[in-house]
């Protein structure tokens, strides 16, 4: 049960970076024109 809530906790903190990775950057694309 450790093992598979560890493996959960890996996955979503995965996806979590992967998602504020793409926002990070469609946020830079759309300040960057406007400075």
């Amino acid at each position: 049960w450790l093992s598979f809530t560890s493996w959960m906790v890996k996955t979503v903190f995965n996806l979590v970076t992967r998602f504020g990775h793409k926002l990070r950057d469609k946020f830079v694309k759309l300040s960057i024109p406007s400075s």
